[in-house]
């Protein structure tokens, strides 16, 4: 049988086995959850997608500089 991550040949030790080690098993499922959205599709966006979220971080992260910049600070004296 073959590896479902790696394609090496492995013998079974169960009927059901698809991977040949442990690391494999994790490595693939890993990159399954990593790919899918959590419904089991794999999620693909395009560029309008990731365009429109860039300019929403960085709108938000210029909210943050200027909310700090605005606050006061105290000195503290000794």
């Amino acid at each position: 049988m073959k590896c479902l991550n790696c394609g090496r040949d492995f013998e079974l030790n169960r009927m059901w086995q698809k991977f040949c080690c442990e690391q494999c098993q994790q490595r693939w499922n890993y990159i399954q959850r990593r790919e899918s959205n959590g419904n089991g599709n794999v999620q693909e966006h395009d560029d309008a997608y990731r365009e429109k979220w860039a300019a929403i971080r960085a709108e938000w992260a210029r909210e943050d500089r200027e909310e700090q910049q605005s606050r006061r600070r105290f000195v503290r004296r000794i």
